[in-house]
C-alpha cells in the first residue's frame, strides 16, 4: 500500500493518459477494486470511478478487463 504522504514518479504515457490515469490502470491490472485503488493512491472511491471512467473513454473500451487488454497491447503495462 501506497503511503499518503509519497509523491508518485511522473509517468506520463504517450498523449493518452494522465499519470494518476496510468497509475490507475497499473492498478487495475492487478485486478483490485475501486476502494483498494483508491485507498493505495490516496483518493475517493468516487475519482477512481471517474480515472476509470476516463480512461474507458481514452482507450475506446466499456470494461476494466479491456482496459488492461488495451493497455498491454499499447505498451502501457508490462
Amino acid at each position: 500500500m501506497a503511503l499518503c504522504g509519497y509523491a508518485a514518479p511522473e509517468l506520463q504515457a504517450p498523449d493518452e493518459l494522465s499519470a494518476r490515469e496510468l497509475q490507475v490502470l497499473q492498478q487495475l491490472a492487478l485486478g483490485i477494486t475501486n476502494r483498494e485503488i483508491a485507498a493505495n493512491l490516496c483518493i475517493s472511491p468516487a475519482t477512481v470511478k471517474t480515472h476509470v471512467l476516463s480512461i474507458f473513454g481514452k482507450l475506446g473500451v466499456s470494461s476494466r478487463m479491456m482496459a488492461v487488454e488495451a493497455g498491454r497491447t499499447n505498451g502501457l503495462l508490462p
